[in-house]
C-alpha cells in the first residue's frame, strides 16, 4: 500500500518533533493545535502518531543497518547538522560531523600520521624515513 503525500508529510513532522525529544502523546497534543487530518478535519489520534514513530524507528534501523537506537541518534545528528547548515553555524556543523563519524566508527586515532607529517623537519642525525 503506498502512502499519500499527506501521510508522508505528517510522518516527517512526527519525526522532527520526536527527534527533539517529544513523546507520542505530546506530539498528538501539538498536532491537535497545528496539524489536523485534512481528510477529516479532526486531530490525528494517538495510535496514528505511535504508528508513525514505530515506522520511523524501523526505517532508521534499516537505513543505517544498525539497531534502532543508533539509527535514531544518527538521524538526530543529521537533523542537527541540517539546522546548523541553515544557520551557517560552522562550529556545530563540524561538531555534528565529528559525532557522526565517531558513531559510525569512521574516526581515526589521534596518533596516526597525517599528510603533513611527511614534511616534518628531520634532525641532522636522524635518517629521513622517506628516503
Amino acid at each position: 500500500m503506498s502512502e499519500s503525500i499527506q501521510d508522508l508529510v505528517r510522518r516527517q513532522r512526527v519525526g522532527s518533533l520526536y527527534l527533539r525529544g517529544m513523546e507520542a502523546a505530546e506530539i498528538t497534543l501539538q498536532f491537535s493545535r497545528t496539524m489536523l487530518n485534512p481528510s477529516t478535519g479532526e486531530p490525528y489520534p494517538l495510535d496514528v502518531i505511535e504508528a508513525d514513530i514505530a515506522a520511523l524507528e524501523a526505517e532508521w534501523a534499516q537505513v543505517f543497518d544498525k539497531d534502532a537506537q543508533r539509527g535514531r541518534v544518527l538521524a538526530e545528528l543529521r537533523a542537527a547538522r541540517r539546522q546548523a547548515w541553515a544557520q551557517g553555524d560552522t562550529d556545530n556543523i563540524l561538531r555534528a560531523l565529528k559525532q557522526e563519524t565517531e558513531l559510525l566508527g569512521l574516526h581515526l586515532p589521534d596518533d596516526l600520521p597525517g599528510p603533513d607529517d611527511r614534511f616534518k623537519q628531520v634532525a641532522k642525525d636522524e635518517k629521513d624515513p622517506l628516503l
